[in-house]
């Protein structure tokens, strides 16, 4: 999982990492969920060869991974992509990103349409303890000597898991019609942390709206052109 190699990088050194997930909607209730990592440049060097960001996991579960590129100031990103055909695969995609209810929790995404326009609705809370263990997982504390980092919480916190400015996960949800609502909260720092994301919009179809006032037009002329003849 993305979270958990960042995780790993958070306690080799004091560092900051940023996670990015981005769920753009499209009007068909369909689209795209884009998770981009951006390490800094104490972060970068602390990795080291970007090859040891292992991302084969997202394979099978039909996420894309784009190869790690170095950014300006020497920090690193790693984006990973993943395409949704309807709005109840949301949820299920975003849980696979930290495991269920780990991170982004009670996620909800609904399409509505009517006969002139379609309505979209999101709702999710991000909700973390301050925890990098938390991201951990069985396999990889099995390898890590036990340990859900590979290190005791001593060692996390003069590693900077004790700083709320090392690792900050954003959620950014955006709606047909120009809507875009976002929440972030820092994955370090011992405290919990939560932000509520809501996000509401409404399209018109203009095609069907033009349908209508033409189906009305063609109405009254007909009422028109009945009145005139029965004078």
């Amino acid at each position: 999982m993305v979270l958990v190699g960042l995780a790993v990088v958070l306690v080799v050194s004091a560092c900051q990492v940023r996670a990015e997930t981005v769920v753009d909607v499209a009007p068909d209730g369909s689209g795209l969920i884009t998770v981009t990592v951006t390490l800094d440049r104490a972060a970068a060097e602390a990795l080291g060869d970007p090859a040891q960001v292992d991302l084969a996991d997202l394979g099978p579960g039909g996420w894309e991974a784009v190869p790690p590129a170095p950014t300006a100031d020497g920090g690193l990103v790693v984006v990973a992509r993943r395409r949704f055909t309807t709005p109840e695969q949301v949820p299920v995609l975003l849980d696979q990103l930290a495991g269920p209810g780990t991170l982004v929790r009670d996620a909800s995404l609904t399409v509505d349409s009517s006969q002139l326009a379609t309505s979209y609705r999101w709702r999710s809370e991000l909700r973390s303890d301050g925890d990098p263990a938390v991201l951990s997982d069985p396999d990889l504390a099995a390898v890590l000597e036990g340990l859900p980092l590979g290190r005791t919480a001593e060692e996390l916190a003069a590693a900077g898991a004790d700083r709320p400015d090392s690792v900050t996960a954003t959620l950014v949800v955006r709606l047909p019609g120009g809507v875009e609502e976002s929440g972030s909260v820092p994955l370090t720092g011992g405290a919990p942390a939560e932000a509520e994301v809501v996000a509401e919009s409404t399209v018109v179809s203009t095609v069907r709206v033009a349908g209508l006032v033409g189906v009305v037009a063609l109405l009254a002329a007909a009422a028109v052109l009945t009145v005139r003849a029965r004078r």
